[in-house]
């Protein structure tokens, strides 16, 4: 990122790159992902003071995807100007055939 853009690329659970469990860590209870993202969030608004609270963007594909739409009704109000899903599960019952 460049021209005053920070990026926050949280590995929350769910995710892959540390082991079958913590992949599986959100079966059952998909909320976990955008808990994690709002955390990660929070952090780095307390830590990076340079950070603009009023322009913070979330942006996620498949079930990141997914976490934008949950975010969009659960997050902390006021904490995302924008939330973009890109290929992410709208329907649970249509996502059954696809996933667990």
């Amino acid at each position: 990122a460049s021209a005053g853009f920070a990026v926050l690329a949280p590995n929350f659970r769910g995710s892959t790159g540390f082991g079958h469990a913590h992949c599986r860590d959100v079966s059952g209870d998909w909320a976990i992902g955008p808990d994690d993202s709002v955390a990660g969030v929070e952090h780095a608004l307390a830590t990076y003071a340079w950070l603009d609270a009023s322009k913070v963007v979330g942006l996620g594909a498949s079930y990141g995807g997914f976490s934008m739409n949950y975010l969009n009704g659960n997050a902390p109000k006021d904490m995302f100007c924008a939330l973009v899903n890109h290929d992410g599960l709208f329907d649970m019952r249509s996502g059954y055939w696809s996933t667990e």
